[in-house]
């Protein structure tokens, strides 16, 4: 059963040289289509020998070992059951929903979580969502990240929606509860790969993928600050990996740190949240912006930094 786990292959000694890894993987694993597992390359989802493989261009030999990850793929939305999960909506039309994703909940079901999701709660809600790629959904955000994403309604709209994140025309900041003395601006322009120790994160890499992150310093306290920051790129985990690389890693935090960090204020996630949505309606091209404060758990951290330096 092709599940949302990491499966091994190794490729037959009589398997043909020089044949594309999109077309490999597409007969290997003939449920998926080619630009489905280039998808899925695209973003780290596949390793040769150990190595990620970002090309889908890459000529296959026999004797390789290819490392898959089938959470990288589209997953239809049929493979889901449909879950009465609350959602805090914060705008809906007849094309998009815009949402404010509480921390704790998982975008799409995956290796662990199955069940609970946000993909569930859109079936739900919107019962057509049943005959589109990931229920319409065309961003995520981490399980333990909180705040707002789009989704489509119809697969024109999704369609659309899936080009304007390409080209950058869909605006996103977020709010980062730091530690350390980030300087008042700044911005982070490092490369984003999978990382050779663990395979499931993501690590500043010279082999990875393009990404800028830009900052700006909202509030600071002593060792502490909290940042607006911009993603000029989408990278898995893109903000969480930049900022602990510069050495301002987010409060919280239980996976990208460099040593143990005992001040949480009670946090059992990472203090980061998507604070603000601005994008052009795909349908009539109108100019729409959405806002929503941190929830209460970033709120209390804030407010115990206040009274602490008070």
């Amino acid at each position: 059963m092709l599940n949302n786990h990491y499966t091994h292959i190794c490729l037959g000694l009589d398997w043909p040289d020089g044949i594309r890894l999109d077309k490999c993987l597409a007969e290997l694993y003939p449920r998926f289509s080619r630009s489905e597992w280039q998808e899925a390359i695209a973003v780290g989802g596949v390793f040769i020998d150990g190595a990620v493989c970002e090309k889908s261009a890459h000529r296959t030999s026999g004797g390789r070992e290819l490392m898959m990850d089938f959470s990288a793929l589209p997953q239809p939305a049929s493979d889901c059951s449909a879950e009465d999960i609350a959602l805090n909506i914060v705008y809906e039309d007849a094309d998009i929903i815009v949402l404010n994703k509480p921390s704790g909940l998982v975008v799409h079901p995956g290796r662990g979580n199955m069940w609970g999701t946000l993909q569930a709660a859109l079936l739900y809600h919107h019962p057509p969502a049943v005959k589109m790629v990931r229920a319409g959904i065309v961003h995520r955000l981490d399980k333990d990240t909180s705040g707002l994403l789009a989704v489509a309604k119809n697969p024109l709209t999704q369609k659309r929606l899936v080009e304007k994140f390409k080209k950058r025309e869909i605006g996103r900041e977020y709010l980062a509860l730091v530690y350390g003395e980030p300087p008042p601006t700044g911005v982070i322009n490092r490369p984003i790969g999978r990382s050779r120790r663990e395979p499931t994160l993501m690590a500043v890499r010279a082999s990875g993928r393009p990404a800028i992150t830009r900052f700006a310093v909202e509030k600071r306290w002593p060792g502490f600050a909290l940042l607006r920051c911009w993603l000029d790129s989408g990278r898995t985990h893109q903000i969480r990996v930049h900022l602990e690389y510069a050495g301002y890693p987010v409060v919280g935090d239980k996976h990208y740190v460099r040593r143990a960090r005992r001040a949480s204020f009670g946090l059992t996630r990472q203090a980061l949240h998507a604070t603000a949505l601005r994008l052009h309606h795909p349908t009539d091209d109108t100019q729409r912006e959405w806002q929503c404060p941190p929830p209460p758990d970033i709120r209390l951290a804030i407010e115990m930094l206040d009274n602490n330096a008070g």
